[in-house]
């Protein structure tokens, strides 16, 4: 019985050794740290293939797009509107009356006015022709053409505060005030604008306004299209207030599909490059004033000195030390050291 018991207490330590052992072994596994699992196994990198593009670089600028011509037309004359007689978007010709005014308002006694000028003109025809007719003096006839030169003025200013007119030929873009609306002299009362051509514009710096030229292109997207116009004027002095240089561009608009009052991003080519490699600026290093980046070589990574020239956005133009094909380390890169051992990962 006495061995027995010694030869399963002997079997039982060995047991617990081999159990032991193993898991001193995987802690061992585990305990490895990362620099040395990268030295066995790779420091982790992704890549993307070098393919020569067009490189681009745009400046941009907000703007609220304007009719090549519009005007508000407001109230001269304080009063009720009575009739609002076109709609937002209606096609008005100069001097087309839009909105009107009662004529018995008050304050311009037009029926008198109206009824005083028949009379003038009556007297003045009548007496336009016994002066022609060698039946009266010059000066009777002149004095009476003068009073209905100044009275068929004064009815024509009247009529014009009392039957608003169109300033211009146009679309109507905003009518501010609703019929049955009183409204004081000088109040805005509708905008008019010829949108057949729309105007941009908008305020450079300094460093910006030297990129520009006159006839130079000019991008709106809208909706999903684009739309080139020109850049129609440059201001040569700064706005004081702005502290920037006006610059206007004008973009022909035929179909109307962009309208008055639109705010839209302005973009302008002001350097482009055909078949040029482009690379992400954060994966550029630098080593004594020179500029690297990591291709791959095998199995392991080689440090490419490169020359840079223009930026957009987060790109930068390689003017030297790339070539297509090249498979360039875009992430991991500054964990490497030229002949390090590398894995790609997806």
């Amino acid at each position: 019985m006495k061995l027995l018991s010694k030869t399963k207490f002997f079997i039982s330590v060995l047991l617990t050794l081999f159990v032991l052992t193993a898991c001193g072994g995987n802690d061992a596994e585990k305990n490895k740290t990362m620099a040395q699992l990268q030295n066995e196994e790779g420091i982790p990198v992704k890549v993307k293939t070098v393919e020569p593009t067009n490189f681009n670089r745009y400046i941009s600028f907000y703007s609220t797009l304007a009719g090549f011509k519009e005007s508000v037309q407001g109230a001269m004359v304080g009063d009720r509107v009575e009739k609002v007689l076109v709609n937002v978007g209606s096609y008005v010709k100069e001097n087309q009356v839009v909105m009107t005014f009662p004529i018995d308002n008050p304050s311009l006694q037009y029926e008198q006015a109206k009824v005083a000028f028949d009379n003038t003109e009556k007297t003045y025809l009548r007496t336009k022709t016994l002066y022609e007719a060698g039946e009266t003096s010059q000066s009777n006839f002149e004095a009476i053409e003068t009073k209905y030169k100044v009275d068929k003025r004064n009815i024509k200013a009247m009529e014009q505060a009392l039957f608003v007119q169109s300033p211009i030929s146009g679309k109507i873009v905003e009518i501010y005030i609703k019929e049955g609306t009183s409204v004081k002299s000088e109040t805005p009362l509708f905008k008019v604008a010829q949108i057949d051509r729309l105007r941009a514009k908008f305020y450079a710096n300094e460093e910006e306004v030297r990129n520009l030229k006159l006839g130079m292109p000019a991008e709106i997207e809208y909706l999903g299209k684009t739309y080139v116009g020109r850049i129609s004027e440059i201001a040569i002095a700064m706005d004081q207030y702005r502290k920037g240089f006006s610059v206007e561009a004008l973009f022909e608009n035929a179909k109307q599909e962009l309208t008055s009052g639109l705010t839209v991003d302005i973009k302008i080519k002001t350097y482009s490059k055909p078949n040029t490699v482009i690379i992400p600026r954060n994966i550029i290093q630098k080593e004594n004033g020179k500029f690297f980046v990591y291709v791959v070589n095998g199995d392991t990574a080689d440090k490419k000195y490169i020359t840079t020239g223009e930026e957009e956005g987060i790109n930068t133009e390689v003017l030297s030390g790339l070539s297509k094909g090249d498979n360039l380390v875009v992430e991991g890169g500054s964990k490497l050291e030229p002949g390090k051992k590398i894995k790609i990962i997806k």
